[in-house]
């Protein structure tokens, strides 16, 4: 993995030593979250897409504007009101046109912030990484980590460890869209959308309020 190397180099010598500890963090939990799944063949992928995730992150909002405009991307109305997602955004189209990543390491780094409706596996892996990963300090964050370590302990069928990687994934949705409500700032639609799907998937006997003849 000599291209991964050299990502590393570039994040050592242009990020914080907080935000590079955080991304090698994430790395390692993806990796982690490979082996708990038997999903080892994303293993590679889904390294680059957790040392490329927040490749942008600390750039201010001017800096992100002017990599829309080198790399053509037009924001959305939503995205502007949600500013701090853009890096998710810029940090996907580095991934593809600065080092030719695939489109599956670049959907899963454009996501990582807000989740989307109908998730992949390879998406949902990297969006929980991120947000459990065993820097994390945030209460939440270290709730959501132990929430899904303590349901999977002693759980060796993959279609078990499947559903608990859902409801962590549910529950980390469910906290931001509570931090950012408590805060007042507005919520990227693509969350609400991706916490409503997971519900339906999870618990349709909850959602089903048709009635029965």
């Amino acid at each position: 993995m000599f291209l991964a190397g050299k990502i590393r180099e570039r994040i050592n010598a242009e990020l914080s030593p907080e935000r590079a500890k955080h991304i090698f963090a994430v790395e390692e939990e993806a990796q982690a979250l490979c082996k708990i799944l038997n999903c080892t063949e994303y293993y590679e992928d889904l390294s680059y897409a957790a040392l490329l995730h927040d490749i942008t992150k600390e750039k201010d909002y001017k800096e992100q504007l002017k990599l829309c405009e080198k790399y053509n991307i037009v924001l959305s109305d939503e995205d502007i009101l949600s500013p701090k997602t853009i890096h998710a955004i810029t940090a996907s189209a580095v991934a593809k046109n600065e080092y030719g990543m695939k489109d599956i390491i670049c959907s899963a780094i454009q996501y990582h912030t807000t989740g989307r409706c109908d998730m992949t596996l390879f998406e949902k892996i990297l969006f929980i990484a991120d947000y459990i990963e065993k820097t994390r300090e945030e209460t939440a964050c270290k709730y959501a980590r132990e929430q899904f370590y303590s349901e999977i302990e002693g759980v060796s069928d993959i279609e078990s460890r499947m559903v608990a990687l859902d409801r962590v994934v549910l529950l980390s949705l469910g906290q931001t869209i509570k931090y950012l409500a408590e805060k007042n700032l507005y919520i990227n639609s693509g969350t609400f959308n991706a916490r409503n799907r997971l519900c339906l998937s999870i618990y349709p006997e909850k959602n089903n309020y048709q009635k029965k003849d």
